[in-house]
């Protein structure tokens, strides 16, 4: 008798392709946009934390395009939530709508044309959307909600904390913990998430969406203990399933705690990807020229290599997000050199925002400091630029909305710096956004190497400093 076995082809799940990368099975977060910064998709048995923005308006989002993406491809959904009733959460999903409509070109505000240099008009304007060539997901409509007689048709397990006992168990101080992960573990112990079932009929995957885990409502003696060990036990769960899960933590919070230093690091540590919203909702950003075409920042938090060597490496760091009346967009973060025109409050009227000051000449430098200065650094009255002979790096001052911004030269890249500095009544303002190739360069400097490339600037464009 031979003992040849015919090698079986592996068994597909609908809503999942191998990864170009790993070669590992993939799902769609339910925005083309999210997938194609995480290299088209995540994989099967990840786990997936969201850090909220300040109010959870667009973790939110996210939520749902996870959520809805689950119910097209007939998988199975288990959501929890103490914030809100994940029942009224599941009726708030989008529909989803056909790739031909999204794919039309939507109507933009034509610039004004250029006079000087019109031959810019002609060319074609820069998609900084992040879109995949690929993708194993759908798009939806935010404008329109699901209608919930679809919502009996699907497998969905909801889990809000009523059924939840008074007395700590042996592993947690919260009872939340304990009762949410047994749920979890009886509902992917059913056949159809196995991964060793062969069977092409049962086989699904199961989507977990587990809302603010970690907010006010989880709090207790233990919360730290508890919370690490609850996502310790939660990706052993996904892992040798067949199911991943999304987890929004409320991490802005965790510092009003009296919590240990590194619990926001050993959180992370439990995950396999991480993304941070920052929302400029309530901020001075929200109101600042430079961001008015987007809500806020996506910043990568985390990639893990999974079954593979390396990570995915990303094709930039730098990502904005905008929320549209139908669709959330992620996009390259694109700031311009020069903030556009500038309003002369005074006249009423519209003035060019320049490098030029009125005033004296900077003559209001110190002796000795204006020696340091002009052995360390150079000034270029052409352009405007100054330049550090220790590092050759360059960069420029330029005056917008009555404050003096510093911008890298080579990179069209702004310093970076968590708050406003102030020299002689001038106010200095650093738009965020910095990236880390830039922040590590800076980041070894003395706050008074930086302060001297601000001050000689500032001298040379007729500022009087001290």
């Amino acid at each position: 008798m031979s003992s040849f076995v015919k090698r079986r082809g592996a068994v597909s799940i609908k809503g999942t392709r191998a990864s170009l990368h790993s070669g590992q099975a993939i799902l769609s977060s339910g925005n083309p946009s999210l997938d194609h910064v995480f290299g088209g998709g995540f994989p099967i048995g990840s786990v997936i934390a969201v850090e909220e923005d300040k109010y959870a308006n667009y973790s939110r989002v996210l939520t749902k395009y996870f959520l809805a993406e689950g119910l097209v491809n007939n998988h199975s959904i288990f959501t929890a939530s103490l914030e809100e009733d994940p029942v009224q959460l599941m009726k708030k999903l989008p529909t989803p709508v056909e790739d031909t409509e999204q794919d039309k070109p939507q109507k933009t505000q034509t610039p004004e044309e250029m006079r000087i240099a019109f031959r810019y008009n002609n060319l074609s304007v820069v998609d900084l959307e992040q879109k995949p060539s690929t993708q194993i997901g759908h798009f939806f409509d935010l404008s329109k909600q699901i209608e919930e007689s679809e919502l009996s048709k699907h497998d969905i397990t909801y889990w809000d904390g009523s059924q939840v006992p008074s007395e700590p168990s042996k592993t947690f101080t919260n009872p939340c913990y304990q009762t949410l992960l047994s749920a979890i573990h009886t509902k992917s112990r059913e056949p159809q998430f196995d991964p060793a079932n062969t069977d092409v009929k049962d086989k699904n995957l199961l989507r977990i969406c587990l809302n603010s885990v970690g907010s006010p409502l989880w709090y207790d003696q233990n919360f730290p203990q508890d919370l690490i060990r609850f996502l310790t036990i939660l990706k052993a769960i996904v892992r040798n399933t067949l199911s991943c899960c999304l987890v929004t933590l409320p991490t802005h919070l965790f510092q009003h705690l009296p919590t240990p230093s590194h619990l926001y690091e050993r959180l992370v540590d439990q995950t396999d990807f991480c993304i941070r919203l920052e929302s400029f909702a309530g901020s001075d950003r929200e109101t600042n020229p430079a961001f008015k075409e987007y809500h806020g920042l996506l910043d990568i938090g985390k990639i893990s290599a999974l079954n593979s060597l390396a990570a995915f490496v990303p094709e930039t760091r730098d990502l904005a997000f905008k929320l549209r009346r139908r669709k959330f967009v992620i996009e390259k973060l694109h700031l311009p050199p020069e903030l556009g025109e500038e309003r002369d409050e005074r006249g009423g009227g519209v003035k060019v925002a320049t490098m030029s000051c009125s005033g004296g000449g900077g003559g209001g430098m110190g002796k000795n400091y204006g020696n340091y200065l002009a052995t360390s650094k150079q000034y270029d009255a052409k352009h405007r630029h100054v330049t550090d002979r220790e590092s050759s790096e360059q960069w420029k001052i330029f005056r917008s909305d009555g404050n003096y911004r510093i911008m890298h030269v080579d990179h069209n890249e702004y310093l970076f710096a968590s708050d406003w500095k102030t020299y002689s009544g001038v106010t200095i303002t650093c738009t965020p956004g910095f990236p880390e190739r830039m922040r590590n360069r800076t980041s070894g400097k003395s706050n008074g190497w930086m302060a001297s490339i601000i001050r000689f600037a500032m001298s040379n464009t007729g500022v009087a400093c001290l």
